[in-house]
């Protein structure tokens, strides 16, 4: 692999609620990308947006209904 490593990271994951028993809750997101700024391990990487995925990526992971 060649290139710099890319941490996909948006502040807005920390406003989405994936339910009340799901692992990734908003404040464990956060807490986690704060974590990793503070121990510098993000020194060396470039901090990316992701770019949204469309409806035929979407499908590959996600029924229709």
């Amino acid at each position: 692999m060649s290139g710099r490593a890319q941490l996909m990271w948006d502040e807005a994951v920390t406003g989405y609620d994936f339910g009340p028993d799901h692992p990734m809750d908003p404040v464990r997101l956060d807490l986690t990308r704060r974590l990793v700024g503070a121990f510098g391990l993000d020194r060396d990487v470039e901090v990316v947006a992701a770019k949204a995925a469309g409806e035929s990526t979407l499908r590959l992971v996600h029924r229709q209904d």
